[in-house]
């Protein structure tokens, strides 16, 4: 995996809504597909360079031909997130800076000069309710730091993959903060703050990061599920500081307003418990939780003595 950070400018005014992931997501669908399809078709499905294509591998993302995983499934995890700035005001004014953090997980890094080239031409389409206009001035990389890859009009030097050092697992008590909704369901059933357990957190974040690797990647994740699962069902949560966040976005696709609420807040683990399971919650940082994920629903920090929080913007 690979995180990235796009700093941009406004070339005029932009009316932004109060959570500007999907509009984010969707300026970047319509760019990237805009970018690269050579057909014109109106659906990517029966198209005949539908498992060959950049855009849907990215967004529509079709498991691969004759696979024996996620067979009853008609698309695979998305192989990136979006982080917006959450401290950008709504407010753009010209000149001002637009800044927009992704994260590319395994293969998607190798589509990294056609995803710049349709977030560049995302700006001549323009963001936001009032379609405001900016300009891409780099691209930055984080490894150690964060670097310098491409200056705008310059070539792009992107670095290599590299995946997070996982710390000591923590002997205290460890919070898991919610930075935005975090949207699950299980049976049907929309996961509220008063039946949120340790276990449907993490069922879904170790399945992710699974299907992210299979999918992704040219290596798949060895763990004993069933010994996980009946692990974390045994896994208690020492306090829980959670409600229920109401907000809606507009579709294009589907013409209508769309709820999008989650859970917010945070919940307390003891970290002495949480050997087994800690590598995948400290990873699933980086790959989120539950949906959504595309437009950077369902992110989490982790916060313990001696554990730096993965922050981005």
């Amino acid at each position: 995996m690979a995180q990235y950070r796009l700093k941009a400018i406004a070339k005029e005014d932009i009316q932004l809504p109060a959570y500007t992931g999907s509009a984010w997501r969707g300026l970047f669908g319509h760019a990237l597909r805009s970018a690269v399809c050579v057909t014109g078709k109106p659906e990517c499905k029966g198209c005949l360079l539908y498992q060959n294509c950049v855009y849907s591998y990215v967004f529509e993302t079709p498991p691969p031909a004759g696979t024996q995983v996620m067979r009853k499934y008609t698309a695979a995890p998305h192989p990136f997130v979006l982080i917006p700035n959450a401290n950008q005001s709504t407010e753009v004014k010209q000149g001002d800076e637009l800044l927009l953090d992704f994260t590319l997980f395994g293969k998607a890094n190798q589509h990294l000069p056609y995803i710049l080239y349709a977030l560049e031409k995302a700006g001549e389409r323009g963001l936001g309710t009032k379609q405001g206009q900016f300009s891409v001035t780099s691209l930055w990389q984080q490894q150690d730091d964060w670097q310098c890859i491409y200056e705008a009009g310059g070539s792009l030097q992107a670095l290599p993959q590299q995946l997070p050092v996982i710390p000591e697992c923590p002997q205290g008590e460890v919070v898991l903060r919610l930075e935005t909704p975090l949207r699950l369901r299980l049976k049907e059933r929309e996961v509220g703050p008063k039946n949120l357990d340790f276990y449907s957190l993490f069922s879904v974040l170790m399945r992710r990061l699974s299907m992210l690797r299979q999918f992704h990647t040219d290596t798949q994740l060895a763990l004993d599920f069933k010994e996980l699962s009946d692990q974390a069902r045994a896994m208690t949560i020492l306090r829980s500081e959670l409600h229920w966040h109401d907000w809606s976005r507009y579709s294009s696709r589907q013409k209508t307003s769309v709820k999008m609420g989650g859970l917010m807040g945070s919940i307390t683990l003891d970290g002495a418990n949480l050997k087994a399971f800690w590598s995948i919650l400290y990873l699933g940082q980086f790959i989120h939780a539950g949906k959504g994920t595309g437009m950077g629903l369902g992110r989490f920090t982790l916060h313990a003595e001696n554990v730096v929080p993965k922050v981005s913007l």
